[in-house]
Formats: structure tokens, sequence, C-alpha cells
């Protein structure tokens, strides 16, 4: 049909306008700027009523497109015909469309220094902090800021542990009484800026004397050198580190917080939150690479505030049993996972416009930034003696944007070894995100859980709008997670197993046959310290946890042409699972292939 949808009028009739937010509210349909009422005609598509219901108050212009329609669709859209959308401009217009935008995030001016009632308020500001983060302490806190300016030229010359000896055993607190008190006078936004700093520092002292390679013409490595890893940290450094960790309720390790959400400064105070506005304020090495590949995950924690206002107007219209609004704050929660995943997740990729290089090479990642952030056992003293610490490094699976979608809509984490992983990233989680997290998990019930509920109560199409929306959230996320799977193939799978070859680490990441996450090999394991059977089974999981919309038994009740093709096979004599002359056996190893080649002529083949 392209982009034509002729709608036979009278010249006198006037076309309706209609608003988005009624197409919302009432599930209709918009194909090309044009609303369609589709709900009388849903049991008698042709390819099924869980296409149309999917699509149910939104714009389905690109579905359409994607599916051949007959002449009979053209004449049966006519009859379903409502109005133009006033969103939307006219198809006649020929202005090319418009690169998707990033929001810049819930707030686009937000508090510039530290003075603000509470660090962290996740349903005004989402997870990113209430202020931009500190970049400034008191003394003596103040040399560690001026460390982690330098810290990426001393660590590539080998030089950091020398430096860090001279310039901070004798000025940072190395007893328990001394860094209690020192962290007294510290606000919110100040511990979390030494949590942040200290991670860096500790991380660069262990490991910063690593294997340095070189980059030439092509992916290819030259090790420079070659200097040991430490496994214990002075009390000068790990008594700082436990005592700000305790004081935030974490573990003493960089996480997520650290080296994401509390890493950043615009350039324009008052700028929206995009790559251009944004630069890192701590960082391992030099590169561009580490710059874009942390800048990405800020801007989907910024963009993920979208999420989080949605969650908390779903669960408002949960209490208040208001179906019109849950049905409508559903799509407004697929439109911002669909932006997550299709605008904020494809920044990883960005290419310079001087030279079309790949902004964060996955080759640098896993070989010059990945040794720094791994999973660690360290020894150290943090007052009650020197003991040992296992510690996860920083990982998406930190964030809590998709923990906190699968704790209200019902996602469920079927395997008790991924409910304790879950549980063990938590504990380098902000308490306040925790507590948000816990806050949904004890809710009444969840989105899917209300929706099922509800099935006979609600008039039908109503129920099968309101069960397709959640259907349509849960292919956001599946969508989300298998992007991220993509991305986790480039970044740590294909380096880990010698994968790169001269243009492996300039290409998009594309799923092969070969890369799924059941296929992957054991020993290879995220920066998190888990393997991948963690991404595997989330994917799983948010699979299972679609709502069927028709069992076989309704689509026959409601249809007559399957009832009568039912009664049809319902007619047929069984058929022995292997024939007489032993040609055919269906249920054999070769299945609908004959047996015996020779059996199908007349003479012999030999």
């Amino acid at each position: 049909m392209g982009n034509a949808c002729p709608h036979r009028r009278a010249a006198e009739e006037p076309i309706r306008r209609v608003s988005l937010n009624e197409v919302r509210s009432r599930g209709w349909v918009v194909i090309f700027g044009k609303v369609y009422d589709l709900s009388e005609y849903v049991e008698r598509h042709p390819g099924g009523a869980d296409l149309l219901l999917g699509v149910a108050g939104r714009d389905a212009t690109v579905e359409f497109e994607t599916m051949r329609h007959s002449s009979a669709a053209t004449l049966q859209m006519e009859k379903l015909f409502v109005g133009l959308c006033d969103s939307v401009k006219s198809s006649e217009s020929n202005e090319p469309a418009k690169p998707l935008q990033l929001t810049g995030g819930r707030q686009i001016s937000r508090p510039k220094l530290k003075q603000v009632d509470a660090w962290w308020n996740v349903k005004e500001c989402g997870f990113l902090p209430c202020a931009d983060p500190v970049k400034v302490l008191p003394a003596p806190w103040d040399r560690l800021v001026r460390m982690s300016e330098v810290l990426p030229t001393l660590t590539v010359h080998g030089m950091f542990r020398t430096v860090a000896e001279q310039e901070l055993r004798d000025v940072l607190p190395c007893s328990q009484a001394d860094v209690k008190e020192a962290l007294e006078v510290l606000t919110e936004g100040e511990a979390e800026c030494l949590h942040s700093l200290l991670g860096y520092i500790c991380l660069a002292y262990l490991h910063g004397p690593t294997d340095v390679y070189e980059k030439g013409q092509t992916v290819k490595l030259d090790i420079l050198g070659r200097r040991p890893h430490l496994d214990h940290l002075p009390a000068w450094l790990s008594m700082p580190w436990v005592g700000v960790s305790e004081r935030l309720q974490r573990r003493p390790m960089l996480d997520y917080a650290g080296c994401v959400l509390n890493n950043w400064e615009r350039l324009d105070p008052t700028g929206p939150i995009k790559p251009s506005n944004l630069r890192l304020l701590r960082r391992f090495t030099g590169l561009v690479d580490e710059e874009w590949f942390f800048k990405t995950h800020i801007i989907i924690e910024s963009e993920g505030g979208h999420v989080i206002s949605s969650l908390e107007a779903i669960s408002s219209s949960m209490r208040d049993e208001n179906i019109h609004n849950l049905l409508q704050e559903l799509h407004t929660l697929e439109e911002a996972l669909w932006r997550l995943a299709s605008v904020c997740l494809p920044i990883m990729f960005a290419r310079s416009p001087a030279d079309h290089a790949l902004m964060c090479e996955p080759f640098l990642f896993f070989f010059r930034l990945r040794p720094y952030i791994k999973s660690v056992k360290v020894r150290m003293d943090g007052g009650n003696g020197e003991e040992e610490f296992s510690l996860n490094g920083p990982s998406g699976a930190m964030s809590t944007i998709l923990p906190a979608v699968d704790a209200l809509l019902g996602i469920q984490n079927t395997s008790a070894e991924l409910r304790e992983a879950v549980k063990a990233f938590e504990a380098y989680v902000p308490k306040e995100h925790r507590q948000f997290l816990d806050r949904l998990r004890n809710a009444p019930q969840s989105v899917k859980r209300f929706v099922e509920s509800r099935k006979d109560s609600l008039e039908e199409k109503t129920w099968y709008a309101l069960a397709g929306a959640f259907n349509a959230c849960i292919s956001r996320v599946l969508d989300f997670r298998w992007r991220h799977w993509s991305f986790v193939e480039q970044f740590i799978v294909r380096p880990s197993s010698g994968g790169f070859s001269a243009s492996a680490g300039s290409v998009c990441p594309v799923i092969h046959a070969d890369s799924s996450p059941g296929g992957m090999p054991p020993s290879v394991v995220g920066t998190g310290g888990t393997t991948f059977d963690y991404l595997q089974q989330h994917i799983t999981d948010s699979q299972m946890a679609r709502i069927p919309l028709w069992s076989k038994a309704e689509l026959i009740q409601r249809t007559p042409e399957l009832q009568a093709a039912a009664a049809t096979i319902g007619n047929l004599p069984d058929c022995p699972p292997l024939s007489e002359d032993g040609l055919w056996d269906a249920t054999g190893p070769n299945g609908f292939v004959t047996h015996r080649i020779s059996s199908l002529f007349k003479t012999e083949l030999f």
C-alpha cells in the first residue's frame, strides 16, 4: 500500500482531528498520520489479534510498512478510518525525517553545587544525583583530587605507586578515629566524591603497573612492558576507603556510582546532559575511548529518569484502579524504554566526524581499561585487622533502571543463582536506590498480576489493550537486553577469544550464529565478575513474562475458519509413525527424509 491509504469521503464531510492523547486513551492506531479504530476488527485480523493489540494506542506506521497488505486491506481500512492525528505532520510533506534526539534528562536545569536537601532523590531525579557531582574536597582529601588529575600520566609511565606513596602516605588519616573525624565534616555529595576518588586511586595503586600496549596501523597488540600487580593495600589507603564505604553503606570498591553516576560535569552548567556537554571528572587512561564508554552510561542514566517517572505513575494508577491512566502510562513507559534501547545504546558505537573512527574501540576497552575495573581480591585493614575482600568491578548490572522495571512489571528471576548475583550487586548500589527497589518489590502486586487478575472484570477490548501495552513494554525490555548482549559480544567475548582482526574493532556489533548467550565459553566473565549465564537468564525470564493474549482453545472458539479446520483435522485417520515398507519414519533420526533413496526410483541407482 505504500504511503497511500485512500479514503473516499464526501467533499462536504469534514475530517476529524484527533489528539495523540485520545489515540492513547482509546487504543486507536496511527498509520501515516491517519487514525484508525481497529477494536472491532481485532478478532478478524488475518495476521492474528496479537499484532493489532501490540500497537494499540500508538503510531504503527513502521509495523504497517514492514508487512505486505492486500487491496482488501485498503478497503477495510477505509471503513475503520477515524480522522487525522494532530501531532503528526501530513504525509504529503517533503521535509526529511529528523534524527532521533536525546531529551537531556528529566531536569535540564539542576542545582549546580553541593548544598541540596538529599544527594539522591529517585522520584525527582531518577538515579543520577540531585546536583551535579562534587569536584573539590576540603583538606586532607583535596590531595586525592590532585592525584586523580595526574593519574593517567603516572600509570602509563609506571610511576603511580611511587608518587602516591610520596604524596599521600603522610597526609591521609590511617587510624579509625582519625578517619571518622575527617569524614564527619563531609556532606553527602563530598562523601560520594571521596568514595569515587579512593576507588580510582586504590585500583590504580593495585593495577597501575600493568601491561602497556601499543596500537599500530592495524588492530594489533604490541606489549611494551609488563609490571606486577598487587593484592594488598596499605593502611593509609585502606582505612579511608573502608571508612567512607561504611558511611555510605556500600562496599569498598570503585562501583557504578563511582565511575558513572558521580563522575561527570557539564561544560555548560545549565545545558542538557548530552555527550558534547559532558566530561569525566576522573579516568584511568587518557583515551577518548574511556571517556566515551562512561559517557554513554551517563546518558543512559539521564534518559532513564523518564523510565522512573513512568514507573511511579504506573504504581499510582494501579493503586487508584485508574485503568485509563494505567494504559496511557504503559505506553509512556514503552516509549521511554524504546528511547534507551534505540537512541542511547547506539551512542556507544558513534564515530568521529573527523576520521570516522569509533569513539570507543572495543580493542582499547578490553586491553587498556578493563584491567583496571575488573573484579579483585585484595587484603586490607579496615580497622578490625587485615582481612581479604572479594570485590566486584563496576558493571552495568549495578544500574538500577532495569531491576526497577523488572520489579514493577513482574519479570521474575527464576534462577536462585541469578537472584544471589543480583543481591550481591545491590551491595554496591546507593542505599536510596536499594530502598526504591525494595518498595517496588514489596508493592501489593506487579503490573502483570494486576492485568491478569482483571481479565474477567474489565471490558474485553479494554483488557486486551492493557495486556497488549504490557507485552509491548516487555518487548522493549528484551530489545534493550539483546542490544546489550551484542555490546558484550563486541567488547568482551570477541577480544577474550582472540577474535580481533584488522577490521574487527571497527564494526558495529552483530549477533553471530555462534555467539548466542548459551554458547558462551565458561571462562569469560564481565567486569562485575559474573559469567554471561547472567545475561542469558535475564533474557529468558523476560521472554517468559509476557501475558498470553490468546490460548489455542480461545482462537478456535472465536474463529469459524479455525473451527472448520480443527474439525477436518479431527476426522483424519491416525497415521502410523513408520510406513509398512520402512521408507518413512517421521519420528526417526531422519524425520521426513526417506530412509532409502533408491526406493524412490524404479531401478537401482547403484
